[in-house]
């Protein structure tokens, strides 16, 4: 729990935030759905793409929010997988960001950032339920119903 309120801090920093805002309860009518993302190998995948639900909530609550996604690292490439993982496009190119990451590590993007997941060890037998492949923590801020 508490390694994801630290990715929740390093949001705020980001959104000029209080340190521990939205992470014990909803502040200004949002609150932090913190979870870990799963891509089993035999191919999980995450088609490119840009966020476009979460910066919108944050828009109708405050104007001024500019939306930001840390990404906890959650599992190291060619230790517990081997091909694919996450992706983020830089000039004009998909790139597998996680060549360059530690577990551990964060990464960051913004509203305007194309991301996904190349398929995960495409050359395995999927198996869903197996807890081989890739794995991403987030900590994303929602709006209140």
């Amino acid at each position: 729990v508490e390694t994801f309120k630290e990715v929740g801090r390093v949001r705020n920093l980001l959104m000029n935030k209080q340190k521990d805002f939205a992470l014990n309860h909803a502040e200004e009518g949002l609150w932090t759905a913190a979870r870990v993302h799963h891509f089993p190998t035999g191919g999980g995948f995450m088609v490119p793409h840009r966020d476009t639900m979460a910066p919108q909530l944050l828009q109708e609550v405050d104007s001024s929010y500019q939306y930001f996604q840390p990404i906890l690292v959650m599992s190291e490439k060619h230790k517990d997988f081997q091909t694919g993982g996450g992706v983020a496009m830089m000039n004009g190119q998909l790139v597998e960001y996680e060549d360059h990451c530690l577990f551990g590590d964060i990464a960051i993007y913004n509203v305007n950032t194309i991301h996904g997941v190349n398929e995960v060890d495409l050359n395995m037998p999927f198996v869903q339920r197996s807890s081989s492949g890739r794995f991403s923590g987030l900590v994303t801020l929602y709006k209140e119903i």
